[in-house]
């Protein structure tokens, strides 16, 4: 019983990772969809833009991971 459990629980993270994985691609497309719409077709390449992907970049680097995973 316990080994079938296993396999249901893998097959439910599958399915669900999937979803995650697709809904985060339909909402960057949309993002970049509105921002071309709002700001032109080159919105990324601005300085603004540069600047919080840029900030973005260092707030990951401030995460901390416990040892099981500091090789990532």
């Amino acid at each position: 019983m316990e080994i079938q459990s296993y396999y249901e629980n893998r097959l439910l993270t599958l399915r669900a990772g999937h979803k995650i994985a697709e809904i985060e691609i339909y909402l960057r497309n949309m993002l970049d969809f509105c921002l071309n719409k709002l700001e032109g077709k080159d919105w990324i390449k601005t300085p603004r833009s540069l600047a919080l992907i840029k900030e973005k970049g260092k707030s990951h680097s401030k995460i901390k991971l416990p040892p099981k995973f500091s090789h990532l």
